[in-house]
């Protein structure tokens, strides 16, 4: 197997957050304290729970599963979440995009996973070979990033390739078969059969933070 592409990654916990409400006559009351917590597989919940750190809470959280770090950072944009992890990647395009967002946390993940894919019987090997290739991947996702990474290396424009913006198992699925030329992504596990990764990118941007 050829050296892969795994950039530094930080996970950034996001957040915006209001406990009190006005009622009539604009006095200000205590609403019943209610967390709603967003989280991508369950990771921060089981980092927490491992930590006993939801032990005797004098608040509720309420937790919602999300697919992916993009509609989560939506999510927290559109106020249905107070808070969430995202990685760094994703909170750049949330910026960009206007999401009002902050970072308040952050912690260093294990870049393990964080790849742009070919076939084993690809005829690509470097990033240069991606120039006119397809490229699936999540929008505005670490995947999404290190893809634009990728062809930054090597001289390449975003419009140098096609991209095709799936999520993960349909993105896997469309490089399985053929369907696309490369899928950048994350989170790999050993239980998926091992594509073949590429080396010769760049590692990634460092995290970006908003006050």
């Amino acid at each position: 197997m050829s050296g892969a592409f795994h950039p530094n990654r930080r996970q950034l916990l996001l957040g915006t957050a209001a406990v009190l409400g006005v009622g009539s006559g604009g006095v200000v009351h205590a609403q019943a304290q209610v967390l709603k917590a967003g989280d991508q597989k369950g990771g921060l919940r089981a980092l927490l729970e491992a930590a006993n750190e939801l032990q005797g809470l004098n608040y509720e959280i309420q937790w919602t599963e999300f697919p992916a770090a993009a509609p989560l950072a939506e999510a927290l944009n559109a106020e249905a979440v107070d808070f969430g992890p995202i990685g760094d990647a994703p909170l750049i395009f949330a910026l960009a995009s206007g999401a009002r967002v902050k970072a308040f946390a952050v912690n260093r993940s294990d870049p393990y996973g964080t790849a742009v894919l070919v076939r084993p019987d690809s005829p690509l090997k470097t990033a240069a070979d991606l120039k006119g290739k397809s490229i699936a991947t999540n929008r505005g996702s670490i995947g999404h990033h290190v893809a634009l990474k990728a062809l930054e290396s090597v001289g390449l424009k975003p419009d140098a390739n096609t991209f095709r913006f799936l999520p993960p198992p349909d993105a896997k699925l469309a490089m399985t078969q053929g369907a696309v030329d490369a899928w950048a992504t994350w989170s790999l596990t050993p239980r998926w059969p091992r594509p073949r990764a590429m080396p010769g990118c760049s590692s990634m941007a460092a995290a970006c933070r908003r006050a």
